[in-house]
């Protein structure tokens, strides 16, 4: 299912990088419990009553598999979306990449 996920993500892109670009770029404040959900990936201090929820955040709490995490990757120079793959999350929450992206 995650490789899915992974091929329409970079089908989305293809057909309209700036869509995609400012979509990912979204965020909600969201409450504590959701920080804490064991899969859904939120941004923010571990002692804070509240975090920031991005879709990928979200797609990766739907579609994790086993430790298997979409990864985002950007150009280092202009952030731009460059593609998605699959990534390994370890528990120090380190991401090593299964594949490079499509």
């Amino acid at each position: 299912m995650i490789e899915n996920a992974v091929r329409v993500l970079n089908e989305l892109l293809a057909a309209d990088p700036k869509a995609t670009g400012e979509f990912f770029q979204l965020g909600v404040t969201v409450n504590r419990e959701v920080c804490d959900h064991p899969t859904i990936q939120v941004r923010g201090e571990p002692d804070s009553a509240e975090g920031v929820l991005r879709p990928l955040g979200l797609l990766n709490g739907l579609f994790q598999e086993g430790g298997r995490v979409i990864v985002m990757h950007t150009d280092p120079e202009t952030t731009t979306i460059v593609g998605f793959s699959i990534g390994i999350l370890d528990e120090s929450g380190t991401v090593t990449p299964e594949e490079e992206p499509s």
